[in-house]
């Protein structure tokens, strides 16, 4: 059973990484999850340092997994 489609390493600077994930959207619709997990220099960091929430950068680079773990719970539960 496939939960949905996770758009991860998004770039919403560039305007290839806006296209791919809207020609995405409209190819794939429901099955898409809401939640895009962007690139941050803040995650890789992680591998040496550990997970951490202290900073303003940590929050905003764990939040983007927080929304998709909640949307995945919903997901699930509804099924």
């Amino acid at each position: 059973v496939l939960a949905g489609i996770l758009a991860t390493m998004n770039d919403s600077r560039t305007a290839l990484d806006n296209s791919i994930l809207e020609q995405a959207r409209e190819e794939y619709q429901d099955l898409m999850f809401h939640a895009v997990i962007k690139r941050r220099s803040r995650i890789k960091e992680y591998t040496v340092i550990g997970l951490q929430d202290h900073t303003r950068a940590d929050k905003e680079a764990l939040d983007q997994y927080y929304e998709f773990i909640q949307e995945l719970k919903e997901r699930v539960q509804s099924r």
